[in-house]
């Protein structure tokens, strides 16, 4: 679920890098007429600092049957509009196993404080995981810090297209984007969202630290597509509507919940 959580996150990123009000989304993720999951994403970004929050967890069947959930926040500094990442931490709990990071940073480097990994319990026995060598940690920049980067440049008008480099503790990889440019939203029975939209689309090369089962095969790639416009007059796009193909079906995912601190209730 990482580009998932990728494109999902610049939702509120965006909002917030293009204006001075803070915005939460919550997003629910489809697999045929079931509903499988919810996202939530906050931001706060001011003028010289930033904070960004997400929560992602499995709701109806897919809860009962596969209990999964997922926090990340990171806080850091813009400094002539370059955004550096001061500490970032995540926590994932899979049928009651659990799965912590801890990381600061050291100028461009992160240094991980904490890491409490999953074991190949959780994946089944066979499966192994590499660890990231210190060499390819260097220069990069934690998922939350990535997708709000990538958020200002699309508030700048910079576009979606360009690769970024991630390291989550974990996993170390490549962002790939690509900017489709701008299409048509068609209607959907699941928001109310349809007309002209900017359309990106990704996907993440995996450089180490990923899950790879005994047959030597990675952890499978998924592509995502996402439809970005404004939810409300003033507000820069965010992705209303979002599509993954993987090898083990497709998702659709809506957005739903548009709130801010001002709001008496949430819109949507």
């Amino acid at each position: 679920m990482t580009v998932v959580a990728l494109l999902v996150l610049v939702g509120a990123a965006h909002a917030g890098a293009a204006t001075d009000s803070d915005l939460d989304l919550r997003y629910d993720v489809y697999y045929s007429v079931l509903r499988v999951l919810k996202i939530e994403s906050r931001s706060r970004i001011e003028r010289d600092v930033y904070d960004v929050h997400s929560t992602m967890e499995t709701v109806g069947l897919m809860g009962a049957f596969f209990p999964w959930n997922y926090r990340s926040e990171v806080q850091g500094r813009i400094d002539g509009g370059r955004l550096a990442p001061d500490r970032f931490q995540s926590r994932s709990e899979f049928h009651g196993k659990v799965q912590q990071v801890e990381m600061r940073y050291e100028g461009k480097d992160p240094v991980v404080d904490k890491l409490d990994a999953f074991t190949d319990d959780v994946l089944g026995k066979g499966s192994r995981r590499d660890d990231v060598p210190p060499e390819l940690r260097a220069g990069t920049i934690d998922p939350l810090t990535e997708i709000t980067a990538l958020a200002r440049d699309l508030a700048r008008g910079e576009g979606c297209a360009g690769t970024r480099h991630v390291f989550d503790g974990v996993r170390r990889y490549d962002t790939v984007y690509e900017d489709l440019g701008e299409r048509t939203l068609e209607p959907s029975r699941r928001d109310a969202y349809r007309g002209p939209a900017r359309v990106c689309r990704s996907h993440i090369r995996p450089i180490a630290g990923f899950w790879k089962s005994k047959d030597q095969q990675n952890e499978a790639l998924t592509q995502v597509t996402a439809w970005l416009m404004p939810v409300r007059p003033g507000l820069s796009p965010v992705p209303v509507r979002l599509e993954v193909s993987g090898p083990r079906g497709d998702l659709e995912i809506h957005l739903g919940d548009v709130s801010s601190p001002q709001d008496a209730s949430p819109t949507e």
